[in-house]
């Protein structure tokens, strides 16, 4: 496959319509910094805000409705670029959450070379680490073996995300009896009557 044909398999980045409302250059560079780690916060700070509270201006900027369209839209489009889709996300959590290890084994017990593992093992696989064991001193030192040790991803939290997603369990808050509201006033003529109270 020539390279003009990989660049035309590729998703197109979409261009983002600034004509939708009128931005301010506040708003568009708060938009590019909310992107990077989606902090409010920073994002206000990293725009060139001068507002002594950041974490309030930067809430406030987030939930006007025409900046909030401009972020969803581009994050939507970089899970699209990405094949980012819930489909994929689900088979993910899926291949942790029922991953047997059996296949990285050799028949002796021994472990497999990672690159031997079954892909399903692999991509259940959250890191792994290699111990060199060795017997003697200086020039006497040799190698007799060493230890492998993997960590495999989360299994529980990956049944607990699929649980939730497919509404198997659901927190649920018990309220044994009705809580009692006591309205007062405390403006004009009723301020008295409320203080004997």
């Amino acid at each position: 496959m020539t390279n003009k044909a990989n660049e035309d398999s590729k998703p197109k980045k979409a261009k983002f319509d600034w004509s939708y409302h009128k931005y301010t250059d506040m708003e568009r560079k708060f938009i590019a910094e909310y992107l990077i780690d989606q902090s409010k916060t920073n994002a206000m700070i990293r725009a060139g805000s001068k507002a002594k509270e950041p974490k309030k201006t930067g809430w406030e900027m987030y939930n006007r409705p025409h900046v909030k369209y401009a972020i969803d839209w581009h994050i939507n489009n970089l899970f699209e670029i990405a094949g980012v889709t819930v489909e994929r996300i689900i088979r993910e959590v899926a291949v942790v959450a029922f991953a047997d290890m059996e296949g990285i084994y050799n028949e002796d017990g021994s472990v497999k070379a990672f690159n031997e593992w079954p892909e399903h093992c692999r991509r259940a696989c959250a890191g792994m680490e290699i111990d060199e064991l060795f017997e003697g001193v200086g020039d006497d030192r040799e190698q007799v073996g060493f230890t492998k040790k993997f960590k495999q991803w989360d299994k529980m939290k990956a049944l607990e995300l699929l649980g939730k997603y497919h509404k198997i369990w659901t927190d649920k808050v018990e309220v044994s009896e009705r809580p009692k509201v006591v309205v007062r006033r405390y403006t004009g003529r009723n301020k008295a009557k409320a203080q004997e109270e």
